[in-house]
């Protein structure tokens, strides 16, 4: 029989052995030297069920595990783990839930790769379904720089002889209505495709940083004083390359409101309700209250013609609603602009 020492019993408990056995997740018991005392039959189940595990090492069967299972609290630690199964090409998600007991352990590993899968598949089909919603605006944003281009091919092409100078603001014209063309089509095109990175718990302020650092790379921005104010305990679950797009797009549209000259602050915070909230102002001219409601609807800008898209906020509004989120905005009083995004928070750690 196997022993069962971690739980101070002289027996075996078969009424704890039941309750194992019919829980729908995988539980291991480690006895006090580290060894394997007893898996229920879902653990034995994801190993090599011919073998005989019960007292073999703890860490060679399951050496997957051995770096996130450190904790600061000596009770419970709780992991999420992410990693390749080289026998099934591909990549495995689970939580792990360490209990101590005793001088031993009890684990139990939460496979969570079917949930992963499910969300993203869900994610992708509302990205693409948004994405059919703007096919109107997709058309009428296209077909003008395109027009633009034919009728200064046309003109180019019906006159025999022009000057340089015809030419060169010929060219002009041409390039930059090309790269309107681009610009829309690799921003539909990302918004479109959900990267390969699944959801995970982070610090927000992590992707606040990455924001910045993609703001600052840009020359013409350089000169803009940046202000960031970190929450350590400000942890949310999402795409960690999403939510850094939702704050790169709001930093990007201030920059560009304030011409490359101003101040941006990037705040985030706990709220009375427990979730995170990061709030980002700026010393711009603020919003037009004329464009306060429309701020977030595809193809709408204040920007001068061929200055942007119109997608950067729209795809924020979208992201921020997929992650559970909401995203505000209103001028302050002192002048700019402020934007206000909250998630549901997480707990640190856990």
């Amino acid at each position: 029989m196997r022993n069962i020492g971690i739980l101070d019993h002289a027996n075996r408990s078969v009424a704890l052995e039941e309750f194992l056995e019919g829980l729908p997740w995988s539980v291991v018991l480690i006895g006090r030297a580290g060894n394997i005392d007893f898996l229920n039959s879902n653990a034995r189940a994801r190993q090599a069920p011919q073998l005989n595990l019960d007292g073999q090492k703890f860490s060679e069967v399951y050496p997957q595990y051995l770096a996130v299972l450190q904790g600061d609290e000596p009770w419970l630690v709780a992991q999420e783990v992410e990693y390749e199964d080289n026998s099934a090409a591909e990549y495995v998600f689970e939580r792990l839930i360490m209990s101590r007991v005793g001088e031993g352990g009890c684990l139990i590993i939460i496979d969570e790769t079917e949930i992963q899968e499910s969300e993203h598949e869900r994610i992708q089909t509302s990205r693409l379904a948004s994405l059919g919603f703007m096919l109107a605006g997709v058309c009428h944003e296209v077909s003008n720089p395109l027009a633009a281009t034919y009728s200064m091919v046309q003109l180019l092409r019906s006159q025999k002889e022009f000057s340089e100078e015809t030419f060169r603001k010929g060219l002009t014209n041409i390039a930059a209505n090309v790269k309107r063309i681009l610009e829309l089509s690799r921003k539909l095109n990302d918004y479109s495709r959900v990267g390969d990175n699944r959801r995970r718990r982070f610090e927000v302020d992590f992707a606040i940083q990455e924001a910045i650092y993609l703001l600052r790379s840009d020359a013409q921005y350089q000169q803009i004083t940046i202000h960031h104010n970190p929450n350590p305990e400000a942890v949310i679950r999402g795409e960690v390359g999403a939510i850094q797009q939702v704050f790169y797009n709001i930093a990007l549209n201030a920059a560009q409101a304030m011409n490359g000259r101003g101040e941006l602050t990037l705040s985030s915070g706990i709220t009375a309700g427990s979730r995170v909230s990061v709030t980002i102002d700026d010393t711009g001219p603020g919003i037009p209250p004329s464009a306060m409601d429309r701020v977030f609807e595809p193809f709408f800008t204040t920007k001068r013609a061929g200055a942007g898209t119109g997608l950067g906020l729209a795809i924020t509004w979208d992201i921020v609603q997929e992650h559970g989120g909401t995203i505000e905005v209103h001028n302050k009083a002192s002048g700019g602009a402020c934007f206000t995004i909250e998630f549901p928070g997480e707990r640190k750690g856990i």
